[in-house]
């Protein structure tokens, strides 16, 4: 990945410690840095060598220090409470130009400074310096929530932390222009890179939690459930704050599960009974309470969830638990959460692998989803054959062009497939956008929603086409592993089918890029008539040549939303 590093600043040091560090991980980043001052002027240079470097994404940082000599430079009082505003303006303008040629954004925001002129009213003081930053953060905050190529990164909670004396060294600015002090110039890396591992795929999506001594104090099957603590006192209040924590990991989109050696019974009552839990059984999307090992447990979990294990994380107070599971699956994240239900919250909310770049609309009722799809599994071992099933489920999918309601969450599922991920082009969503609106003769954009008789399931699936004369080129063809196996990839090739013959089209033409992860739809095309076609480098590419009465066999009827 091509980084390009833009700053107000002097940021040597933070490009120095990116290198170092994504060397020691065995990752690798192709970083440009221009010199010293001349970053913001090359962006609306498109010859610069910037745009030459064709970076990936942006780092785009903004200095406190700068934003505090420019605002203590203005004598009048309104000039000073409206700098904020006329700042952002100029910063504006430099983010819309790099999104306008479809690149994401890592920005930060501005940390507060020492600078107190009004002492404890200065929070009460609109031209106050750090009132100046609140109100420029805000600015920005906003921006970020509109335009789903940018991401923050929270150099204001960063600073927090540690301490906002010792992140921010006048000297070191007065010096060098250096915007915070080498010694944590690997605590911002560490974020920096937390995020970018979240723009390649690497997304956690299940929390699986033990329950004695972690989410409530005590052991049921020797204290009984009147002597679990949990409540608002004491030890039984440090369990019932990190109850109500992990909670808002669901209202994220997070799935909640349980693996807890316990009696089923044992748990349900707990959790019926006891009226200070927070969390309560339907927050859950399993519960694997028993007498196996936790590895055995977490197994049975994937599999019933169809997600790999690489992402889900595991707390759990007991350390030989713990050690267990690192041992048999090393792809979990299991972090040392210790038994003092006091650091509890702190150390979750500080794993990096928890971090998120995007929310939309459907994240707060996935759990919903994947309980209608525990339904569903549960229905198909009853049924007679896999067919009696697919009949059974009524299933339904609405095709739309890709639009401003839809496009944020097509993005994520572009960024997050791995394994039904045909090519891992991760285009992203401005260029879905702009190739779907100017470059309508050439692009298409399909996006799936998929209903049946237990719920919507939401958006499945986005597929991208381009016109190539008599061919449509597949450039991206991602879906929900949550729908796999149920016909819906045969729809969809009919569905494209449907459109290429509308258009006179030849031929379609899929392509397939081999990954560590994708290997479950190596097949999907020869599966499903394409035959092979060629090779081109890395790139595998099918054909299917096009006649009239072309039509897979599918058990999903399609609705059609405004599509072309």
């Amino acid at each position: 990945m091509r980084v390009a590093i833009i700053s107000d600043s002097t940021l040597s040091h933070f490009t120095k410690a990116l290198q170092e560090k994504t060397l020691s991980d065995g990752t690798y980043l192709e970083l440009y840095e221009p010199a010293f001052d001349t970053g913001q002027l090359e962006i609306f240079d498109d010859d610069s060598s910037t745009w030459k470097f064709d970076p990936d994404i942006f780092f785009y940082h903004i200095s406190s220090f700068n934003f505090a000599d420019k605002l203590t430079e203005l004598v009048e009082i309104s000039e000073q409470e409206n700098f904020a505003k006329t700042y952002f303006h100029d910063h504006a303008l430099l983010l819309k130009k790099i999104i306008s040629k479809g690149k994401k954004v890592i920005v930060t925001n501005l940390g507060y400074m020492v600078d107190r002129a009004h002492g404890s009213m200065s929070p009460l003081v609109c031209s106050e310096l750090n009132s100046q930053i609140d109100l420029f953060n805000s600015l920005l905050y906003d921006e970020i929530n509109k335009e789903p190529l940018m991401n923050l990164l929270d150099l204001k909670y960063i600073s927090f932390c540690i301490g906002i004396k010792s992140f921010h060294d006048i000297r070191l600015w007065a010096y060098g222009r250096f915007p915070f002090s080498h010694k944590y110039t690997l605590d911002v890396v560490s974020e920096f890179l937390n995020i970018i591992e979240l723009h390649i795929g690497a997304v956690k999506k299940v929390i699986i939690l033990d329950l004695d001594n972690t989410l409530w104090g005590g052991v049921i099957g020797d204290d009984g459930i009147e002597g679990i603590e949990v409540g608002s006192e004491k030890l039984g209040y440090l369990y019932r704050n990190f109850q109500k924590f992990i909670r808002r990991f669901k209202n994220r989109g997070m799935l909640l599960a349980i693996s807890s050696k316990n009696d089923i019974v044992n748990v349900n009552s707990a959790f019926s009974e006891v009226k200070e839990n927070f969390l309560k059984l339907d927050d859950f999307t399993i519960i694997e309470a028993n007498w196996e090992n936790k590895a055995a447990n977490i197994i049975k979990i994937s599999k019933t969830l169809e997600l790999s294990l690489d992402s889900f994380v595991f707390l759990d107070d007991n350390p030989v638990e713990r050690a267990l599971v690192k041992k048999l699956l090393p792809e979990i994240c299991v972090p040392h959460l210790g038994d003092d239900p006091s650091n509890y919250v702190d150390i979750v909310s500080s794993l990096p692998v928890l971090q998120t770049i995007s929310i939309t609309s459907e994240d707060s009722s996935r759990t919903v989803l994947y309980k209608a799809k525990a339904k569903r599994n549960s229905l198909e071992k009853k049924s007679i054959n896999l067919e009696d099933f697919l009949i059974s489920l009524e299933m339904s999918c609405i095709v739309e062009e890709l639009n401003e309601l839809n496009v944020e969450r097509a993005y994520q599922l572009i960024q997050r497939s791995n394994q039904f991920n045909l090519t891992t082009s991760r285009f992203n969503v401005k260029d879905l956008l702009e190739k779907d609106q100017s470059l309508r003769n050439d692009y298409f954009c399909r996006v799936y929603r998929l209903n049946d008789k237990f719920g919507d399931s939401g958006i499945i699936s986005v597929v991208i086409l381009r016109k190539e004369q008599s061919t449509l080129m597949i450039e991206e063809f991602v879906m929900s592993c949550r729908v796999l196996k149920r016909t819906v990839e045969q729809f969809i090739i009919n569905d494209l089918v449907g459109l290429s013959l509308n258009l006179s089209i030849d031929a379609l033409i899929g392509k397939y890029r081999e990954t560590t992860k994708n290997s479950l739809v190596s097949e999907l095309y020869l599966e499903n008539k394409f035959i092979n076609h060629k090779c081109d480098g890395k790139i595998k590419m099918y054909k299917l040549n096009l006649v009239k009465n072309l039509r897979l066999k599918t058990f999903v009827v399609g609705e059609y939303n405004d599509t072309k």
